[in-house]
């Protein structure tokens, strides 16, 4: 792919998830189709990158946007409220099971060049976004580390813009942390 086409798929992406998650810090509904745009931009990017577990965690964070969308609409958002996760040690489980099993996949049948990290970032991604799906504030603290690993690994492919994003998501992660524990704190006094 053209590297104009590719900066421009970064830019892209870039701005619509960082839309998206003001909206998923303050919680807002918009958030999730604006998610979805950048998740589809951010898929092409990644695949023409040859990291095609980022490429397809997008493509399936595309789908759980729309999930999320349908969700947050078929609920009254005052009836949906911040709590914590449960069972964290099964879930800890199942995303050391799916990164190792799609780690291997990846390096036995792609060109992947990083396949149990690029393997290691979709697991947790799916588990944080579930849970920001279900409003669990822990997804926040999963954000921190996947954004940080995230920077790293974009730097590592070359997508410089890419790289920014996640730094900027980094931060943002903590804002968001911030004050879903402030709401969760308010609905339980």
């Amino acid at each position: 792919m053209a590297d104009t086409m590719l900066l421009a798929l970064e830019i892209a992406s870039s701005l619509c998830n960082i839309g998206f998650v003001v909206g998923m810090i303050n919680q807002r509904i918009w958030a999730w189709p604006m998610g979805l745009m950048g998740c589809l931009a951010a898929a092409v990017m990644f695949e023409s990158s040859q990291l095609h577990a980022e490429a397809f965690l997008n493509v399936l964070y595309a789908a759980l946007a729309i999930y999320g969308w349908v969700t947050w609409q078929g609920n009254n958002q005052a009836m949906m409220v911040v709590h914590r996760a449960q069972r964290k040690v099964w879930w800890g489980l199942a995303a050391i099971i799916m990164t190792l099993a799609l780690g291997w996949a990846m390096k036995t049948q792609t060109s992947n060049p990083l396949p149990f990290v690029d393997a290691g970032i979709f697991s947790l991604s799916v588990i944080a976004t579930l849970w920001q799906i279900g409003k669990r504030l822990d997804n926040w603290h999963l954000w921190i580390v996947i954004n940080a690993i995230s920077v790293w690994l974009c730097i590592n492919r070359g997508l410089y813009v890419y790289a920014g994003y996640s730094a900027v998501l980094f931060a943002m992660s903590f804002s968001g942390l911030r004050s879903w524990r402030s709401v969760h704190e308010a609905q339980s006094d």
